[in-house]
């Protein structure tokens, strides 16, 4: 037993009610799918050794872990520490989902008049000693049937809902949608399947080719103008590949990695220094290349396109003829990645040709402040010619990842 701990009893577990577990998973980027494949989630007899420690409102917890699958192997060792005053799990190691399950178990048990002693061996880990054997279905779970109310209670709401105009979260689902909103992946996807018995997925390009009329996308254009501060703009991102994206989309061979993930927006994005240094000087930046280049910057929304249904892009900022994209690099040694020998990183190029294949520019200005910008206001601004055959190149590969990897989870 380690130092200060104390056996693990069940007077003296924290208490781990569901909510501390949703909070705790929703918030731990450990618990994507990318990163959960392959993490036993193991049952209440592979738990033993359990300890406690308590520090103020701080509590310690460590148990060990039998591989179920090596019964015989070095247990792993898990620990999981949680506040009991603001009831926050505050940290956990990769496999201590099974331990915060095993925890949240004992919480949930009626209080008894004996106290359980958790400090022993793993009830696994005694197969082939102490215990013989231990049976398949000892490791299931048992199945309950549910019963459903067959809707009732939603269609008496519902109409209610509507009547006195109750705005909540509910009636984004249930309202009607606004015409904007009608090239959004999520809805075409729905209504494609209302209204269509064959759902190839060549069907349903041709159908989005058709809802996905000119006057209808400059609509969301205009709509998305404040790109990240507008719920819309990540609305229309959702199911499709952004120029950001295009590059990896072409060379990825994953069906379910993190960039089908990224794609769905189910991964979670970390806002590194340079992604945050590049919000507050992205304004600058844009006013420094205007003033430079002595061209007018306007604002860009989300750029769609009947042909290309599955794509989107936003630059940074239009100008009558050209694209600009804007880069802030935190580090001197990062620049390399976006502009080296002569020309632009493959997947920086990537990104802008496919903003001028979706706006239909043929020029594009791509920026790259100096790390000292915010003293020398120094940028390098290099121009970029669209490459058609390139694209198409470009698009082709992204279209059939699209096709393989996307459209069969949307279906679903």
């Amino acid at each position: 037993m380690d130092e200060q701990f104390e056996k693990g009893q069940s007077n003296n577990l924290p208490k781990i009610d569901g909510l501390m577990v949703a909070d705790y998973l929703s918030k731990n980027s450990d618990f994507v799918a990318a990163e959960m494949r392959g993490v036993k989630m193991q049952k209440n007899d592979a738990i033993g050794y359990v300890q406690v420690k308590r520090t103020g409102d701080t509590c310690t917890v460590k148990c060990r872990i039998t591989p179920e699958h090596r019964v015989r192997s070095k247990p792993y060792h898990c620990s999981l520490e949680c506040d009991e005053k603001e009831r926050e799990i505050m940290s956990g190691c990769k496999h201590a989902v099974a331990f915060l399950m095993w925890l949240h178990r004992r919480s949930e048990k009626p209080s008894t008049t004996s106290i359980k002693c958790y400090w022993k061996k793993s009830k696994l880990a005694g197969i082939g000693t102490t215990l013989k054997m231990i049976k398949a279905k000892d490791f299931g779970t048992t199945r309950h049937d549910t019963q459903l109310n067959e809707g009732v209670f939603l269609d008496k709401l519902v109409p209610k809902l509507r009547e006195l105009q109750v705005q909540c979260s509910l009636m984004q689902y249930i309202s009607e949608k606004k015409e904007v909103e009608k090239l959004s992946i999520h809805y075409l996807i729905c209504v494609f399947k209302k209204s269509c018995t064959d759902l190839h997925v060549d069907k349903f390009i041709a159908f989005c080719t058709n809802e996905m009329t000119e006057s209808r996308c400059i609509e969301v254009k205009k709509a998305t103008m404040t790109q990240a501060d507008c719920n819309l703009w990540f609305e229309m991102r959702y199911g499709r590949i952004t120029a950001s994206k295009i590059h990896e989309a072409a060379q990825c061979k994953s069906k379910d990695g993190s960039l089908v993930e990224e794609v769905f927006g189910a991964l979670k994005f970390k806002e590194t220094a340079a992604v945050k240094r590049g919000k507050l000087l992205e304004n600058d930046v844009r006013n420094e290349v205007s003033r430079v280049k002595n061209l007018k910057i306007t604002n860009s929304g989300f750029f769609l396109n009947s042909k290309w249904p599955m794509m989107g892009a936003s630059p940074d900022g239009l100008t009558t003829d050209y694209v600009i994209e804007i880069k802030c690099p935190y580090k001197e040694k990062t620049l390399s990645l976006y502009y080296d020998d002569g020309k632009l990183g493959k997947k920086y190029y990537a990104q802008i040709q496919t903003q001028m294949h979706m706006s239909g520019k043929k020029r594009g200005l791509f920026c790259i402040a100096h790390v000292d910008f915010e003293t020398s206001k120094k940028v390098d601004v290099h121009e970029v010619l669209h490459d058609k055959d390139y694209c198409a190149n470009l698009f082709e590969k992204c279209v059939l990842f699209w096709k393989d990897n996307i459209y069969d989870k949307l279906i679903k």
